[in-house]
């Protein structure tokens, strides 16, 4: 896989992210990206938002989860086509 292609394939994993996390609802996306992009805590969220912190820890687990289902058949398709490219080169 030339740079390129990696380049456009991991840009394109980040936009399914992106998009991902956008679709998650309002309140868990809040937390979530509390975590990610501002990299808090999980008690210094709870403090934030005036939540318990075992709320924020399911919120970032639930999080997960539902990301990771999201972008999971696309990371197949990409395993895939990665796996033809390394196979075609060696034969």
């Amino acid at each position: 896989m030339s740079d390129i292609e990696e380049k456009i394939s991991l840009d394109e994993l980040q936009r399914n992210i992106d998009r991902a996390i956008a679709e998650l609802p309002s309140k868990m996306q809040t937390v979530f990206l509390l975590s990610r992009d501002e990299q808090l805590s999980h008690w210094e969220i709870a403090e934030k938002l005036a939540i318990a912190e075992g709320t924020v820890k399911k919120q970032i687990s639930n999080a997960l989860k539902i990301i990771s289902e999201r972008i999971k058949p696309r990371l197949y398709g990409a395993t895939y086509l990665i796996s033809i490219h390394i196979a075609s080169n060696i034969l």
